[in-house]
């Protein structure tokens, strides 16, 4: 049974020392009804004291929970007892407008007079409810971003193994491990996944900033569970106690593989480019001084000669006059021949108006007469015009790999195939000779010539190989493709 307490014996006394609480009171007698309630009662429910008065409990209860009701009365009747606040979820109360209050009940009985009386407090919680929806709406929306972040969301201890005490879903992904594996290392510490190289650098960049309290910003490589290696980039802050002690690491690590290969090939681009400039402006002082040098000793010489048979015809005789004018004449010739061939030497005219084939073709004729190497030359589909940096970069590269020939090969014959789909034209250049080390010579940058072969072709979005060793002969191939060129008509 209850204990029996006594309430304060004056009426007066009695209501405000219930007005007192901020809680709804009502206190009922053995049958459910009503006898005494608080001012907050009537502010909760929206009756007055004389409409609450000698009416039913039941009447502050939704509708559908009166028949239940009377049976939970009287067992609460039978063995009356204190129920403490929140005995009851999601318990409602009913307003005389018809809406229902969600509610926490504390129930306590005392007997006056040899009357059983039961004290009801009741507790309106709807701003709590409210607060409680609202908190779990944020944190499902959290869940769900953080679920949908591409990386993993971490909490952690201060300490050099990265110690977990929560991860996102995400942390299988970058990882291959399940969260779970981490909290408390339980199977494996985060500390282990950093590359052995990176791991005093990142304890050391967090210790700054930690000491600092400031964000953290890192680049490091991870050892995924599959022994994969990826580069990830990290963003952090240390949490700290009201007295400045490190509680925590939070932040949130994402995988940049691919962007640091990106990086690096942009980079590795760049390098090229820039080899690139050089070689071009190589290539271009070393063909300015073989022009100056043409002009210098045999255009030059040839003007020379001239100037002196006109002042001859100026100041000579008749007689001699036809020996020296044809010898200008004759000196004429060779300065048109000259001139011709340094022409055709920078780039032949009928490359632009002829095409690839004729000019290739010119280009073995003059070739095999300078340096007495004969071409046996192969082909197919080129009697079709290509786009015209196209047909310039095959006749570049042709001519390039049997100047190579001619210079170090000590042969006197190489073969030449060019081939045209409608896609590709593949181009190779072949001698039995000498040969060389051609992976040293390209990682060297030792010759201009290879490298510029390679970038001609390159520039196209083909690619150039040259195969070679010491005694085995050389093979220059090249791929071009075509699905972009402009047909030159």
């Amino acid at each position: 049974m209850a204990r029996k307490e006594e309430l304060p014996t004056s009426e007066a006394g009695q209501q405000s020392l219930f007005d007192f609480v901020p809680d709804a009171i009502l206190v009922s007698d053995s049958k459910g009804q009503i006898v005494r309630i608080n001012s907050r009662a009537e502010a909760m429910f929206g009756y007055s004291r004389e409409e609450l008065l000698g009416q039913s409990i039941d009447l502050l209860l939704p509708e559908r929970l009166r028949g239940s009701h009377v049976g939970h009365r009287a067992h609460y009747y039978s063995e009356p007892r204190t129920r403490p606040m929140g005995t009851w979820s999601n318990f409602s109360a009913r307003h005389k407008d018809g809406s229902e209050i969600p509610v926490d009940i504390n129930l306590s009985a005392f007997t006056q007079d040899e009357k059983l009386f039961v004290i009801s407090v009741v507790r309106d919680i709807s701003e709590r409810r409210r607060l409680e929806s609202t908190l779990r709406e944020s944190q499902r929306t959290l869940s769900t971003l953080i679920s949908n972040l591409r990386g993993m969301a971490y909490r952690c201890k201060y300490d050099r193994d990265w110690t977990l005490e929560l991860a996102s879903d995400g942390c299988l992904d970058l990882t291959g491990y399940a969260a779970a594996d981490f909290v408390q290392n339980k199977k494996v510490s985060f500390g282990e996944l950093i590359h052995p190289e990176d791991r005093d650098k990142v304890w050391d960049d967090v210790q700054s900033a930690v000491r600092e309290k400031r964000p953290f910003q890192r680049t490091f490589r991870i050892t995924t569970a599959t022994g994969n290696e990826k580069w990830v980039w990290e963003q952090g802050i240390g949490i700290f106690s009201s007295d400045g002690t490190v509680e925590a690491l939070e932040g949130f690590i994402c995988d940049i593989t691919a962007r640091k290969r990106d990086a690096d090939a942009l980079d590795a681009y760049a390098q090229r480019l820039r080899s690139l400039s050089h070689r071009l402006f190589h290539a271009q002082e070393t063909e300015r001084r073989h022009i100056a040098r043409e002009l210098h000793d045999q255009v030059s010489q040839l003007l020379t000669g001239l100037k002196l048979n006109l002042e001859m015809l100026q100041h000579g005789n008749a007689e001699s006059a036809g020996a020296t004018l044809a010898g200008a004449l004759g000196l004429i010739n060779d300065l048109t021949t000259r001139m011709r061939s340094l022409s055709l030497d920078l780039r032949p005219s009928m490359l632009d108006d002829l095409g690839l084939l004729p000019a290739l073709l010119w280009h073995f004729d003059n070739y095999t007469k300078q340096t007495h190497v004969r071409v046996r030359f192969h082909h197919d589909g080129l009697d079709r015009r290509m786009a015209p940096d196209i047909e310039t970069a095959a006749y570049r590269i042709v001519q390039e790999a049997l100047t190579n020939v001619a210079r170090h090969a000590g042969v006197d014959e190489a073969e030449v195939r060019c081939s045209a789909s409608q896609t590709r034209l593949d181009i190779q250049v072949q001698d039995h000779g000498k040969g060389f080390d051609s992976a040293a010579a390209l990682r060297s940058h030792a010759t201009s010539g290879l490298a510029g072969m390679r970038e001609r072709a390159a520039l196209l979005g083909g690619h150039l190989t040259v195969d070679s060793k010491p005694g085995e002969g050389t093979r220059v191939i090249a791929e071009i493709p075509l699905s972009s060129e402009v047909n030159h008509e």
